[in-house]
């Protein structure tokens, strides 16, 4: 059977591909340190968990309303004011989903025509990049560099806005290079989306995971948006529930509107029991994040320290939970880097060119994906790969 058009446009998962194979050299036997996908390591804490038991004591196992259960909305609307300066009818302006993917994805097909030209940085997280070719919108690429520490300049941002261009997609704290942009840079996003009448659609699945002086700000908040922002989140992070698949965005009522009907088409809901569970971490908001975000400050600590003594250069981390550093002088592609130091050591990574043509020649480390004394280890592992090269 031949695939549809759009699936055949569709590249693959970088990340998932290392994933896989490093599952796989694991069933054969192999030590396999992963630090290729963005997984906590820590559990969901506990009062999370115990919600959901009580849900699934109390028969709560059926179909859950497609934008999610009342309960969990109006607590994440609570949660938006508080701590995103947001406000929300949990009724009308909020659905809940199946992770932070399938959030901006509902956005973009909601929202976005064949042709329509949208903006996203570069490096880029990469699956916003295919949900804008999945409905045949046309990436405008913004490039980020490294010697500007990945910095959004207003006037780049205004160059790559055409006539065609509907939305700008924003992901911050970023993945992958750790910058939280600035209170200056989010005006000049939304400077330019107001002069072009464009649509603003965010990921801010790391709104917690800020370091030293950098903190996170939700465009949303800027009045001059209102109207015209998605603003996506998720618990995966925030409360090591990524295997529980939540995660929500908060639009005007059509945007949301829409956004169901497509829910109603695909899974027609969020998982209801788990839902219950999500109410105790909304009511959690930062405070249920700060000791992991504590634990990966000092995991960004060591990673950077170690690179450094490494003689490999890596940009400063602001937030989110990966370093992305430079591989440049050791003469292999990212591809052959990650390729080989996970056949020969057990390491596993995401080559940056799976970020866009930005990421070429750099490699995304996931430090926050294993305890600090297995991450030591794994870049022990590295530094002896870097040392065998020469």
């Amino acid at each position: 059977m031949r695939l549809s058009e759009k699936i055949r446009r569709l590249p693959g998962s970088a990340v998932r591909e290392v994933f896989d194979r490093a599952n796989a050299m694991e069933q054969s036997g192999t030590n396999v340190i992963h630090l290729e996908i963005g997984r906590p390591w820590f559990d969901t804490p506990t009062v999370v968990k115990d919600a959901a038991k009580v849900a699934l004591d109390l028969g709560r196992v059926h179909y859950s309303p497609s934008r999610g259960i009342i309960e969990l909305r109006a607590a994440i609307a609570g949660k938006l004011e508080r701590e995103n300066r947001i406000l929300a009818d949990p009724e009308t302006e909020i659905i809940v989903t199946s992770g932070n993917k399938q959030a901006t994805f509902l956005a973009m097909n909601a929202l976005l025509n064949e042709g329509d030209e949208v903006v996203l940085t570069d490096p880029c997280y990469g699956p916003h990049y295919k949900e804008a070719l999945f409905v045949g919108a046309v990436p405008r690429l913004l490039d980020l560099h490294p010697e500007e520490n990945w910095t959004i300049d207003a006037k780049s941002l205004r160059s790559v806005v055409g006539a065609q261009t509907k939305a700008i997609v924003i992901n911050t704290p970023h993945n992958p290079t750790g910058r939280v942009f600035t209170c200056r840079e989010l005006q000049a996003i939304a400077d330019c989306a107001v002069e072009n009448d464009l649509i603003v659609i965010t990921d801010e699945t790391y709104e917690y995971f800020s370091y030293d002086d950098a903190q996170h700000v939700s465009i949303g908040s800027l009045e001059q948006l209102s109207g015209r922002t998605v603003s996506t989140f998720a618990f995966t992070k925030s409360y090591a529930m990524d295997g529980w698949r939540l995660g929500y965005a908060v639009a005007p009522a059509t945007v949301i509107t829409g956004m169901t009907k497509l829910v109603q088409l695909d899974t027609a809901g969020p998982n209801t029991f788990a839902q219950y569970g999500a109410i105790e971490a909304a009511k959690l908001g930062a405070s249920g994040a700060a000791e992991m975000v504590e634990e990966d400050r000092k995991a960004r600590d060591l990673a950077s320290s170690r690179l450094a003594e490494m003689g490999i250069p890596c940009p400063h981390v602001e937030g989110a939970i990966y370093a992305f550093p430079a591989i440049g002088n050791l003469e292999l592609s990212d591809e052959e880097f990650v390729v080989r130091l996970l056949e020969e050591c057990g390491v596993a990574l995401t080559p940056g060119s799976a970020f866009g043509k930005q990421g070429k020649l750099r490699v995304r480390i996931a430090f926050g994906a294993v305890p600090i004394d297995i991450l030591d280890e794994a870049l022990d592992r590295i530094e002896g790969f870097v040392d065998a090269l020469g």
